[in-house]
């Protein structure tokens, strides 16, 4: 009886995300947001690419993996509460349906340092995924377990994919 009351609390939380989802992307659609934040050259910053952009890097790690769910980009906004980071100068996150737990983060910051003090709220994030998978869909802890969680100096990248090595290798292309 408790796990059917869990699965239902479930399903209704997966429904709201959805929901609040759907908002976001109407309302970012209507919003035209051009304004990405460059940082400035630094010392910092020249271990990456100067073409990098974290909206074009998600894009390409979407278009480039397989996926058994359909990824969605979710807005700036919605990022942030997944993943709990509100320093981000810019973001590009792709989830899916709640059917699977795929989904790609691509970060940028100002600074290296407010790059790394993320990476540990992406760390809870891939946590609390598998503790919420455990129970209901077993299966995708494997994915969860691949996880690439990789900083490039001002940028952090997730991807929650089946080919963890071919992220990888599409990561260190985009961003080195």
């Amino acid at each position: 009886m408790k796990n059917k009351t869990w699965m239902r609390n479930a399903a209704k939380k997966g429904i709201m995300a959805g929901l609040l989802l759907a908002v976001c992307a109407a309302v970012s659609a209507c919003g035209g947001q051009n304004g990405k934040t460059k940082a400035e050259n630094s010392a910092e910053s020249q271990a990456v690419s100067q073409q990098a952009d974290a909206g074009e890097i998600g894009k390409k790690l979407a278009e480039a993996l397989t996926f058994e769910d359909e990824l969605t980009l979710a807005d700036q906004e919605m990022a942030g509460l997944l993943y709990g980071i509100d320093t981000a100068v810019s973001s590009s996150v792709y989830i899916g349906s709640g059917a699977t737990a795929e989904e790609i983060a691509v970060f940028e910051f100002k600074t290296e340092q407010e790059c790394k003090e993320a990476v540990a709220l992406v760390e809870q994030r891939i946590e609390d995924q598998k503790e919420a998978f455990a129970s209901y869909m077993p299966k995708e802890i494997k994915r969860l377990e691949g996880t690439v969680i990789k900083q490039y100096g001002r940028f952090l990248a997730v991807c929650v994919c089946d080919d963890s090595q071919k992220a990888e290798e599409l990561l260190s292309e985009f961003l080195q």
